[in-house]
């Protein structure tokens, strides 16, 4: 008794193929475009987690002065009297610390309430 082998012809083997190399094509495409929309929703909230913070750090340095502005001219210097750095009263400098820090409050807020929403739609999705 023979045993019959039952090998696949050529053509057959190579339909197969096509046939799975298709499956993992429609896989590889799926899988790509769920990563592309990822990316987007991450770009976009690191985007305005970044710009938010910017958006805050400009604030406040506006309220703070630059740098340049709180530097001490020494009293003999020979400079023009308008030159010469002004100074604040300390009531002024507080109420702007002041304002920085509800500033930054309201946007620690915002931010968290986004991140929450994101991890929220994360969750459902």
């Amino acid at each position: 008794m023979k045993r019959e082998v039952n090998h696949p012809t050529l053509s057959e083997r190579k339909a197969r193929l096509e046939e799975r190399s298709s499956l993992y094509r429609e896989a590889l495409n799926t899988d790509l475009q769920e990563l592309k929309v990822d990316l987007r929703k991450w770009g976009k909230t690191f985007l305005i987690v970044a710009g938010s913070l910017y958006g805050v750090y400009k604030i406040v340095k506006l309220l703070r002065g630059s740098p340049a502005d709180q530097e001490d001219v020494p009293p003999d210097s020979k400079l023009p009297v308008l030159v010469q750095s002004k100074q604040e009263s300390v009531v002024v400098n507080k109420i702007k610390e002041q304002i920085a820090l509800f500033l930054l409050g309201i946007a620690m807020q915002k931010i968290k309430s986004f991140i929450n929403e994101k991890q929220d739609e994360k969750g459902n999705t």
